[in-house]
């Protein structure tokens, strides 16, 4: 026996060794796939190793010894390829009261019996509900779904049985209006009516009962929880076997953004989602889609803030999710938004007790609480108390107390709560008989950032994205402004223009409703927004050294236009991408980064980054490094023209200093608009808030004023309309010629000039222009 057991043993582990040689899976194929949850999938972190009551909450897959007994391994777990042996003995049974729990539901492939086994593996009736307890061997801590699994498996000694739970959801209105019901009367008059198939009290009219299993608290720890209902195998057509082995080999759930639940990402990639869109799988289901509260029934735009940019202080808010600000210290409170307030929480049954914001049950060691049968009340009162009398749902969630003057019940027994303008359909009176307890969705946040700020901004974002459209516009059809630094406004308008069209495309609830669609914004927004910053500095950079050449070198900046607005346009484009390559890899690769600083785009209904933290890394200290930039430009530019004070100052000075004139309106705007924001980030104070969103969300409007709407443009135009001009030509890309920055600054000045400019300035300008153009420069 034992060289036949050792024979056995080394076969099983040949088998084990060419499974994992053939395959080669380890954690890196989830990463290579884009599929990996990080902390959630996999086994290097000593504390991430154990397996608890509620681990099939908070893990996708398990490490434990046990993981290849009952097939839910981690990919790179030390006993995974021990998995495809036993999995097919288990079967995942869904308890309405507790979830997925691993069972044996079948009887060996030999055994004879088959009046045993029909009962083992069939349905029982449910006139018979006591046949289908399930019962757990203590000794070999298996739970089979019923007396008679255990029975043909040869596991039957040393059982114990589950107890059933009655729960009569409709009997507590009942009780409410005539209050003479005890569980004892109920158990009583409990039948079976066989025309429904249902359990049932016969009053009036049948009132409906489900019976349920619940475990006994000795058996907990015997208990193996789990996930039912995934597509754990690939369909008979498929082809790859690799990818069918694999399916087949470890646990790591993913759920795609439509809610199908897979046993791991290459169950995905057989059953529908393609290697290349893995991105649109997700590691958490996608809860509450369906409540009141959530997205579905709200409207179709949900207004955010532009404060939301800049906020990334964790002080004074109390959390790292960027616009959520902690209403409520305390565990067992919820901020009411309504009232203004912190509103405790409560379970409302004594069996149940409130930790971390959770009704957990609480088993007394003394007697059984998990059966209903064993317990006696005298009153209606007591029984109003009862679990049996609501759906485990009501009484496990958290629940707020409602005053007597703010609620009123209707004739179908459910009811009305006026604060929130809601309809309950269960509930429970509390301990002084007139106010009740309702389950509560309030959470101990709130969005940070009022309404009157969200309006501010989308009225701000819609005006700028007009006039920067008519802007460039302009741009288009006035010739004398399609200079190297009118091509440099229009590239930051055209960035601005994006940058604020996804600001307000991400505030759709169809788009935040979207995993896959909100990240992808999100992205394209931060690349926008960072790029019109670039473009900042860069005519920062422009500005000095036009300036520079022409005042204290002594002569006019020379060059090609074209190269000059190409290298430009390089630098901005490419240093955005590597800034948001960084944040995309945190953010696909989490295991390269500690939590709190991955930006999570697209995640809690915010397109945009998550993390506040992240937010700091990658948005808001780079920012800060470019205004430094662009304001020691300008220091630089100004002392130029301080030293020029006393100098005969030259016609292309003169010009020079109109353009850094108006030039300095528009970027010491930028500067205090985005220096509002830092302040208002690190002192949090509404009004500052205001005053950064009211500045930032206008840009628009202020380039417009500034350079668009002045006599040179509107001229331009109304000849262009009258066709008294000569067809348009581009300086910068049509002319044979490079355009030297002399002409440049000239032409560029006529166009910007108006507010500064006197009137006997703009022929020596235009002269200037006309002699530049014939020397060809």
């Amino acid at each position: 026996m034992q060289l036949i057991a050792s024979v056995s043993l080394f076969i099983l582990f040949l088998q084990l060794f060419q499974h994992n040689v053939a395959l080669q899976l380890s954690y890196q194929s989830l990463i290579d796939l884009r599929a990996n949850c990080s902390t959630l999938d996999t086994c290097e972190k000593e504390s991430l190793r154990s397996r608890s009551l509620d681990s099939v909450k908070e893990r996708n897959c398990a490490c434990d010894k046990n993981c290849a007994i009952f097939g839910d391994c981690c990919i790179n777990a030390k006993y995974v390829g021990l998995m495809p042996t036993f999995r097919q003995k288990w079967e995942c049974r869904e308890m309405r009261q507790f979830g997925g729990i691993y069972m044996r539901s079948s009887c060996p492939p030999n055994f004879k019996n088959f009046i045993l086994k029909t009962k083992c593996e069939n349905d029982t009736l449910p006139s018979d509900p006591l046949s289908s307890l399930p019962v757990t061997n203590v000794q070999s801590k298996i739970t089979y779904k019923n007396i008679h699994c255990a029975l043909c498996n040869d596991d039957f000694r040393n059982v114990t049985f589950w107890n059933p739970r009655i729960e009569c959801k409709d009997l507590p209105a009942y009780n409410r209006t005539f209050g003479n019901l005890t569980e004892s009367f109920i158990l009583q008059n409990l039948v079976y009516f066989e025309e429904n198939n249902r359990w049932g009290v016969n009053l009036d009219f049948p009132y409906w009962c489900d019976i349920d299993p619940v475990f006994p608290e000795i058996l907990l720890h015997h208990l193996r929880f789990c996930k039912s209902g995934l597509i754990s195998d690939c369909p008979k057509n498929w082809k790859d076997e690799n990818v069918r082995k694999a399916c087949n080999s470890y646990q790591a759930l993913v759920y795609d953004i439509g809610k199908t639940k897979f046993w791991n990402p290459h169950c995905a990639l057989c059953n529908g989602v393609h290697a290349t869109n893995t991105s649109r799988l997700i590691c958490r289901p996608v809860e509450g889609r369906d409540k009141e509260s959530d997205l579905d029934s709200r409207s179709s735009f949900n207004p955010t803030a532009f404060a939301l940019l800049f906020d990334v202080n964790s002080f004074s808010s109390g959390n790292n999710i960027v616009g959520q600000k902690v209403m409520c210290s305390r565990d067992y409170q919820v901020y009411d938004p309504f009232l203004k307030f912190c509103r405790n929480i409560f379970c409302g049954f004594e069996d149940y007790k409130l930790l971390k914001g959770k009704c957990i049950r609480q088993e007394n060691k003394s007697r059984n609480e998990m059966q209903q049968t064993s317990r006696s009340h005298k009153d209606a009162a007591n029984f109003n108390r009862s679990q049996a009398m609501h759906s485990s749902e009501f009484i496990s969630c958290p629940k707020i107390e409602i005053n007597e003057e703010n609620f009123f019940v209707l004739k179908n027994n459910s009811v009305y709560i006026k604060l929130y303008s809601k309809l309950f359909s269960e509930w429970k009176y509390s301990d002084d008989g007139k106010s009740i307890l309702v389950c509560s969705s309030l959470a101990s946040t709130s969005s940070k950032f009022d309404f009157g700020l969200e309006i501010v901004t989308n009225i701000g974002l819609l005006l700028s994205i007009v006039c920067l459209s008519l802007h460039l516009t302009a741009f288009f059809f006035v010739s004398e402004i399609r200079n190297l630094s009118g091509f440099n406004l229009a590239s930051f308008s055209f960035a601005l223009i994006v940058a604020y069209s996804c600001f307000i495309t991400s505030q759709l609830t169809t788009v935040q409703k979207s995993i896959t669609y909100c990240k992808a914004l999100a992205i394209v927004m931060y690349y926008f927004f960072f790029l019109s910053f670039q473009w900042m500095s860069v005519m920062s950079f422009d500005v000095w050294r036009t300036l520079r050449q022409a005042t204290i070198e002594l002569r006019i900046p020379t060059g090609k236009q074209k190269l000059r607005f190409t290298l430009y346009t390089l630098y901005c484009a490419l240093s955005t991408a590597a800034i948001v390559s960084l944040a995309v890899t945190a953010d696909q690769y989490p295991n390269l980064v500690p939590l709190h600083y991955q930006p999570s785009f697209g995640t809690n209904q915010r397109c945009w980054f998550a993390h506040r933290k992240s937010l700091i890394v990658f948005f808001f200290a780079p920012v800060g490094l470019i205004i430094l930039s662009n304001a020691a430009f300008f220091v630089l530019t100004a002392l130029i023209i301080v030293r020029n004070n006393c100098v005969s100052a030259t016609k292309t000075t003169n010009s020079s200093r109109k353009n850094f004139k108006l030039y300095l309106r528009l970027c010491s705007l930028m500067g205090l608009s985005w220096i509002a924001g830092f302040l208002a980030t690190l002192a949090d104070n509404i009004y500052l808030w205001y005053l950064f969103v009211l500045l930032n969300t206008s840009q628009g409007l202020f380039i417009f004023l500034s350079f668009t709407c002045n006599k040179k443009v509107i001229n331009s135009l109304k000849n262009r309309l009258t066709k008294s001009r000569t067809p348009i030509t581009s300086n910068l890309v049509g002319s044979s010629k490079p355009y030297s920055s002399h002409s440049n600054l000239s032409t560029h000045l006529t166009y910007l000039s108006h507010s500064t400019a006197s009137s006997k300035d703009e022929p020596a300008i235009k002269l200037e222009h006309t002699n530049a153009n014939k020397r060809g420069m």
